[in-house]
C-alpha cells in the first residue's frame, strides 16, 4: 500500500515507520498551509448553519454543536411578548412606546453526545404585509393585484378548482377557470372580466347554463363567488357557492414589509430578549395590529451569524515515535473562520 505525499510522490506505507521520513516530512511542511494552498471544506454541503442540526466537533468525537431552536417564550400559558404605552415621556425625543418579546432558545437533544450551543449573534425582524381591506386599501383595485394562478384552498372541491386571470388592460381581465373533473381537471375556456371597484366579474355561457364569477381580493387570498344560472331547458334549480382561492404569485403582488428589532440578548438560561423603542404614533398602532390580528400574517424572523471552522483535506503527520496501533494515521489542520448565516422564521403566535 502506498500514500501519495504533498510532492506528489508515492511512499510505501511501511516507510512511514521510519522516524527520519516523519522527521524529513515535517521539515518539508512544518504547519498549517495557507488558505489559497488548497479548497477548504464547509462543516456544511452548501455553507450555512441549520437550527437543530448537529455539527460534530472535529476535535472531540463525544462533543456535538447546534444552533438553539428559537421560539417565543410561553409562561403561564402566555406568550411573553409586551407593546407598551408610554403615556408621559420625560422629553419629546424619548420613545412613546416599548416592544419586548422574549424568546426561548433550548438547544436539541443528542442521546450519549454532549451538544453544545455555536457562539452566535441572531439579528430578529418583525415582518408582516399590508392587507387590502377596507380600512387600507385605496379606491379601485388596480387590475394587477388580480393576476395570477389562483388554486382553490379546499383541495376536496367539486366546484372550480383554479382560476388563472391575467391582465388585459387597466379595466380589464382574463378569467381562466378550471372544474372538478376525473381523471382531469374540465377546462371552461378563458372569457374576459371587467374591473369594478374592488371587484372583478366575468361570465361563462356554456349553453343549458350560465356562471357569473365575482372574485375580490383580501389580502393574499382571492374570495370567489360562482352563479350557476341554469336555463329552463335543462330544468336544474340555480346555484351558487363561495371559494377561497390561494396563490404564490398573490402573495409576491403584496410586499412584505418588516420592522428591525435588533439582537437579542440573553436574560437566563436560555433566554434572550429584543427590545425596540418606538416614537411615532403611527408605527405603535401598526405594531399593535401586527400582533393582534392575523390578516397582517406577523411573522418574527431570524438571521443568526456564527463563526465555524472549515476542515482541511490536507494530512500532516507528528515527529517523534511512531504507534500504528494508539495513534491516529493524521489529524486534520482548522482553515480560517468564516461567517455562515441561515435565516430561521418562526410565526408570533401559533
Amino acid at each position: 500500500m502506498y500514500f501519495v505525499d504533498q510532492t506528489m510522490r508515492a511512499v510505501a506505507l511501511t516507510s512511514m515507520y521510519s522516524d527520519r521520513y516523519i522527521a524529513q516530512m515535517h521539515a518539508r511542511w512544518p504547519g498549517p498551509v495557507a488558505e489559497a494552498d488548497t479548497q477548504p471544506l464547509p462543516v456544511s454541503p452548501d455553507g450555512q448553519l441549520v437550527a437543530g442540526e448537529f455539527y460534530a466537533s472535529s476535535v472531540d468525537p463525544s462533543i456535538h454543536y447546534a444552533l438553539p431552536q428559537y421560539q417565543v417564550h410561553v409562561a403561564d400559558g402566555r406568550y411573553q411578548a409586551s407593546l407598551r404605552w408610554i403615556a408621559n415621556p420625560a422629553v419629546r425625543s424619548d420613545p412613546i412606546g416599548v416592544l419586548t418579546i422574549d424568546l426561548a432558545g433550548p438547544l436539541p437533544s443528542a442521546p450519549g453526545f454532549s451538544v453544545q450551543e455555536i457562539a452566535h449573534t441572531a439579528i430578529v425582524r418583525l415582518r408582516y404585509r399590508q392587507p387590502l381591506d377596507d380600512r387600507t386599501r385605496p379606491r379601485g383595485m388596480p387590475a394587477e393585484l388580480f393576476a395570477g394562478e389562483w388554486r382553490n384552498t379546499d383541495r376536496a372541491t367539486r366546484g372550480m378548482t383554479r382560476l388563472v386571470i391575467e391582465r388585459v388592460d387597466a379595466t380589464t381581465v382574463s378569467f381562466h377557470g378550471y372544474g372538478a373533473c376525473q381523471p382531469e381537471d374540465c377546462d371552461w375556456g378563458v372569457v374576459q372580466a371587467q374591473v369594478r371597484g374592488d371587484r372583478a366579474m366575468g361570465i361563462y355561457d356554456f349553453g343549458w347554463k350560465q356562471t357569473r364569477i365575482v372574485v375580490s381580493r383580501t389580502g393574499a387570498q382571492l374570495i370567489a363567488e360562482v352563479i350557476d344560472d341554469y336555463t329552463e331547458a335543462d330544468g336544474r334549480q340555480d346555484r351558487s357557492a363561495t371559494y377561497t382561492l390561494e396563490t404564490r404569485a398573490a402573495e409576491q403582488a403584496l410586499p412584505p414589509f418588516a420592522y428591525e428589532l435588533g439582537a437579542l440578548n440573553p436574560i437566563g438560561p436560555a433566554l434572550r430578549r429584543c427590545e425596540m423603542p418606538i416614537y411615532e404614533r403611527a408605527d405603535f398602532d401598526r405594531i399593535y395590529q401586527i400582533m393582534t390580528e392575523q390578516r397582517f400574517g406577523g411573522m418574527l424572523e431570524l438571521r443568526c451569524f456564527a463563526t465555524v471552522g472549515h476542515r482541511s483535506w490536507r494530512q500532516v503527520v507528528t515527529s517523534g515515535s511512531f504507534d500504528w496501533l494508539r495513534r491516529p494515521l493524521a489529524q486534520s489542520i482548522a482553515q480560517p473562520s468564516v461567517p455562515a448565516t441561515r435565516p430561521i422564521s418562526a410565526s408570533i403566535f401559533g
